[in-house]
């Protein structure tokens, strides 16, 4: 809301002040980058209108702290931490400290107020910057940030909470308390004034000393006032109805003046026309509200409306100074999209961009011209910002390239658009103004809104956006507070966070996302930022990943899961491999069609409450789970038994809760987990373990199963035979989060390890077998293992590990060791790394029957999961390109509690992270070890060690480690005489080829999965090739003679499809072993080795993967 000079019938009655009133998912393609053509390129566009100044329930209490006399009242110097953390922890800027679990509105950094509040424009930086300062995303997309544009700087000025008194006017006498018109006071909370003002707030004039403000105000309001600690009042600028401060710098009144003998017009909305209010900016004609007398007397005082759309009209306001935000002019013209600011155009998220990203989301610091972006733009021309994102991704100078690639908008928003594309101005649908107005919502139009329906067509033009062979520009919609948090299954939502949440459906199905995430917390912010960005991320790799296929008696099936990110659908079909060794082009079955609500109702488990000392509980049908599972907080409409239904059958109830997904389907997104088969126990390196063979022999019948999961939220384990579902298993931790069926399908939420079948000794027991699976969910923040019975249905979950904001770098299947070789003690050994301003990994070795987990700080950031070899010594990939080795066996041969890490260093000329880090300088990755990997060979052992652009061998000889050969994009070296020395018999890698997943080890033979980039005469938008890269373990030459494809044997690199190449599924077929080539372009040809197999499946760690 802006003051105005007021032109009173009298004549012209100047204030000379201008001042306004207003606001790994990613699986397969996440080891280091992906092919450039494929990158996602992704505009932010963050609404920098004044409501997103407000906090969470939409007060505007930025620079609170700041006014000494307020400081009890409506100037607050601290607030309450819920799950936010605080930008700074510095103290209150007007001195001392905040209590305990409080923070500081207001710090001084540098001398600088700054903004350290609970505000929505920082709570989105906060969560922004996060998510793009994890290399989980930095690797694979770009980024830019818009905002809304203002004729001028925004500069800072001082803000005013105001009450109002109640809602009839009065010519009563001042200080008459509880009069119609009036404010009142008191000395209880509850105010006694029910009748005319029912509200309470701390009275800004309690004990104030005479000859200040409070002295006239008090012979406006009474005598009394100065000794009452309340004040009543019909209604507050923070109320969510209305969510305005007033902008206004003066020195005098210091803090606090009221407006009285008004006002004039009794009522805006009967006196102004909507078409007025549309054209106030274009015309210079305002909407005003004014009083003839104020106290302090300032002279006759008028206010016209900004965002908010509000003006207060009641017999007396009050105006308490509290803080301090920006005001900007709007831009009136966006049709060519001058609405819209580009902070910073879309580039690859390297250094320099990520610093320009902090600078420019650095909290606000009340100076004019800094370089952070402000919420202080008086309008919200979100039409405009919208046009403007359409020229900045495709033809304008800013354009990211190449123009091919696929391009997304992310809007974040806190409320409605505003402005529209000419200059005129809209209230916000179901505010108090809207409604006065007579604005009117018709879901999908907004009829007599424009600034709405010009946004709704924005996003439609981003959407069929096909030129230069894009099919249309996706509109992701994040909404931000209690303002637009309102779904159809929350209740007591005021009727502009109905109809905000409306107008956002509209604009999310125009932007064909369909999904409005919303957030009025900062975790919830985060979960749903992120959420959107793994959404993003699933549309790179929507195509299969396969299983290792398996013999069933005499036929074999491969299984192939596969996603449409955009509907939601996921599904695993089954594939007959033909005894030529192809796959058939038509499956024989697929799980989503062998599914039905009543047999998913009867086999969907989770985990019970547990009971006394059990750290789990038993397994539990979900239609029996507990109340207290579902966390569903008090006034939302959803039961457990609603949820239940539409988890069970996402069509449930006419399709009500499917939240953008595929009516009349069942499966979830399956981007980033691969089909594991799971036959009877048949481990021959157990067969000298005690009780192992009969175990063996009396499972022998076990119906095979194959288990995938799925970002529905469950594991599930298929009949591998006829695909029809035998369980399906969700970690309780997710329950809670069913009821955001909107936005829970597209988290990671079965994403990170993907399951491992483990036999061992139930309990540690030294007789007593069973089947174990051991898996992760939510990135590696969630890990368990579910014992079996002896049919293969869920017996008990052993244990279950919860890891709040932890993820595991680059996760494969997890990793299993057993200290002693054929011994039933089998132990999971995890790395994961937790993010909070700095990044710390830690290694958790569980023994899988019992769950006694131990739990070590890794003194480097992992940048890979471990590798263990037969002599127990552990290796791990470092970020910094090092690979740390230690034992983890204890001076007394038990499991080590400490481990003394040491860097395992070329011995010249560098030591290994040098030489990761100039690979990838020149192949375009940061220069981690993504994935180490080993076997033995002739005696021998060997690692492999892999970035995104190198994979190098080491030999572990009588003076330790050394590297035998290296190859990298663009050359290739062998290690000689202690230095590296450029090969002719090593094959390079294709300059700006990528390794895009772990390597194979066979027979002595590496298989290097690699993209290489379309070259320069193919053009920068044409598929990228999946390929097969091999050389030999021990000198890096091609393994001749050990594999064939189509008849012939291989005599170089294998095109295996385009996108993505993946790490190829293996099995023994016909006395040889079978592997079958993958990449996101779909099912690759197969390979035979033409050497026998080898001898047990403990040489193969390359199938765990």
């Amino acid at each position: 809301m802006n003051p105005r000079n007021w032109r009173w019938t009298v004549g012209l009655l100047e204030i000379g002040f201008i001042i306004g009133l207003a606001m790994c998912l990613f699986g397969e393609a996440q080891a280091g980058t992906i092919p450039v053509s494929q990158e996602p390129q992704v505009l932010v566009i963050l609404d920098t209108s004044q409501g997103m100044a407000g906090n969470l329930q939409g007060a505007i209490m930025s620079g609170s702290g700041t006014v000494a006399a307020n400081a009890d009242s409506a100037s607050p110097p601290c607030y309450l931490l819920n799950s936010y953390t605080p930008r700074s922890t510095l103290g209150p800027s007007s001195g001392g400290s905040c209590p305990a679990g409080e923070a500081a509105y207001t710090v001084s950094v540098g001398g600088v107020l700054t903004d350290n509040s609970e505000s929505m424009i920082n709570v989105a930086e906060q969560g922004i910057l996060s998510a793009l300062n994890n290399p989980t995303y930095t690797n694979i997309m770009q980024a830019g940030l818009m905002g809304y544009a203002t004729s001028g700087t925004p500069a800072p000025y001082d803000t005013w909470v105001y009450y109002m008194s109640g809602d009839t006017p009065t010519t009563a006498s001042p200080g008459a308390e509880c009069t119609p018109g009036t404010f009142g006071y008191g000395t209880t909370s509850g105010s006694t004034c029910v009748a005319n003002d029912p509200l309470s707030v701390p009275n800004p004039c309690y004990n104030a000393p005479t000859g200040g403000d409070c002295t006239p105000i008090a012979k406006v309001i009474g005598s009394g006032l100065t000794t009452a600690p309340y004040l009543y009042i019909g209604q507050s600028s923070d109320d969510p109805q209305i969510n305005d401060v007033l902008y206004w710098s003066t020195s005098s009144p210091s803090g606090n003046f009221v407006t009285y003998d008004g006002p004039n017009p009794t009522n805006p909305y009967s006196n102004y026309t909507l078409s007025e209010y549309e054209d106030q900016i274009l015309s210079g004609n305002y909407l005003l509200e004014g009083y003839h007398l104020t106290g302090p007397n300032i002279g006759p005082f008028a206010t016209s409306p900004t965002d908010a759309g509000y003006i207060p009209y009641s017999g007396e306001v009050w105006y308490a100074r509290r803080g301090l935000a920006f005001d900007g002019k709007p831009v009136t013209n966006g049709t060519s999209g001058g609405q819209g600011h580009l902070y910073i155009p879309v580039a690859a998220l390297n250094a320099t961009q990520i610093a320009l990203f902090n600078t420019t989301m650095a909290p606000e610091q009340f100076v004019k011209g800094g370089s952070e972006i402000v919420a202080g733009s008086e309008y919200a021309p979100t039409a405009g910002a919208l046009t403007a994102a359409l020229t900045d991704l495709t033809t304008s100078a800013n354009a990211p390239q190449p123009a091919c690639a696929p391009k997304y908008v992310i809007l974040i928003t806190n409320g409605q658009p505003t402005m529209g594309l000419h200059g005129h101005v809209y209230p916000p649908l179901g505010s108090a103004s809207g409604q006065g107005y007579g604005e009117v919502l018709s879901p999908g139009s907004a009829n007599n809104d424009n600034a709405v329906t010009e946004a709704i067509t924005a996003v439609k033009n981003l959407a069929n956006y096909t030129t230069g062979g894009l099919s249309g520009i996706k509109t992701y919609v994040l909404g931000v507070g209690a303002g637009v948090n309102c779904p159809p299954s929350a209740t007591n939502c005021t009727t502009e966070a109905s109809d905000s949440y409306t107008v956002l459906k509209d604009l999310a199905v125009a932007g064909k996302t369909n999904v409005v995430y919303s957030a009025d917390t900062a975790v919830a912010f985060q979960q749903a930022f992120n959420a959107i960005l793994n959404n993003i991320a699933a549309q790179i790799v929507t195509a299969p990943a396969g299983s290792s296929p398996s013999v069933i008696g005499n036929s074999s099936f491969e299984y192939v899961a596969t996603s449409n990110p955009s509907l939601g659908e996921g599904n695993m079909s089954a594939y007959l491999i033909k005894s030529s060794g192809n796959t058939a082009s038509t499956a024989s079955w697929d799980i989503n069609a062998e599914m039905t609500a009543s047999n998913r109702s009867s086999v969907l488990y989770s985990e019970g409450p547990a009971t006394g000392s059990a750290t789990v509980g038993p397994v539990t049908l979900l239609t029996n789970m507990d109340a207290a599972a579902f966390a569903i907080p008090s006034g939302s409409t959803l039961t457990p038994a609603i949820i239940e239904q539409y988890t069970i059958d996402p069509s449930y109830d006419a399709g009500k809760y499917l939240g953008g997904r595929q009516s009349g389907w069942y499966v979830g997104l399956m981007t980033a987990n691969k089909p594991i088969y799971m036959g009877p126990p048949n481990d021959p390196n157990l067969l000298s373990s005690t009780g192992y063979d009969s175990y063996a022999q009396s499972e022998s019948g076990r119906t095979p199963l194959v288990l995938v999961g799925s970002n529905d939220g469950f594991l599930y384990a298929v009949n591998a035979v006829s695909g029809s579902l035998v369980w399906g298993w969700m970690p309780r931790p997710l329950v809670q989060d069913l009821q955001n069926y909107s936005t829970f399908w597209q988290g990671p939420n079965m994403a990170g390890m993907r399951p491992r079948v483990v036999d061992a000794q139930a309990g540690g027991s030294s007789s007593a077998w069973a089947t174990y699976i051991v898996g992760g969910a939510q990135q590696g923040a969630i890990q368990y293992a579910l014992q079996l019975t002896s049919t293969g249905a869920l017996n008990s979950e052993a244990w279950e590990q919860d890891n709040a904001n932890a993820i595991t770098p680059n996760p494969v299947a997890p990793v299993i060791f057993r200290l002693v070789p054929g011994s039933g003690t089998a132990y999971e050994a995890a790395v994961l790394n937790t993010t909070t301003t700095t990044t710390a990994s830690t290694l958790v070795m569980t023994n899988v029957a019992t769950g006694v987990a131990d739990t070590i700080t890794l003194p480097f950031v992992a940048g890979s999961q471990p590798y263990i070899d037969n002599s127990n010594d552990i290796f791990i990939g470092d970020n910094a390109g090092n690979v740390w080795t230690g034992s983890l066996l204890s001076a007394s041969g038990q499991l080590a509690t400490k481990i003394s890490w040491t860097p395992l260093n070329n011995t010249a000329p560098s030591p290994i992270g040098t030489n990761f880090g100039t690979s990838a300088s020149t192949s375009g990755g940061t220069g981690a070890i993504t994935y180490v990997d080993g076997a033995y060979y002739n005696g021998v052992e060997y690692l492999t060690l892999q970035s995104a652009g190198r994979v190098t061998t080491l030999q572990d000889g009588a003076n330790g480690w050394a590297p035998l050969w290296t190859s990298y994009a663009g050359g290739s070296d062998t290690f000689t005489s202690g230095n590296y020395v450029t090969s002719t018999s090593v094959a390079s890698l294709p300059s700006n080829a990528i390794v895009t997943n772990p390597v194979q080890i066979i027979n002595g033979a590496v298989i290097l999965p690699v993209s290489v980039p379309p070259g320069s005469t193919d053009g920068a938008c044409a598929a990228s090739t999946a390929e097969y890269y091999y050389y030999m373990l021990d000198n890096g030459g091609f393994p001749s003679g050990v594999f064939g494809s189509g008849g012939q044997g291989l005599k170089g690199p294998l095109k295996v499809g385009t996108g993505v190449a993946y790490t190829p599924s293996i099995a023994i077929m016909n006395g040889q072993l079978r592997l079958q080539g993958m990449a996101s372009g779909g099912v690759g040809p197969s390979m035979i080795t033409q050497g026998p197999p080898p001898a047990g499946p403990a040489s193969w760690r390359e199938l765990f993967y």
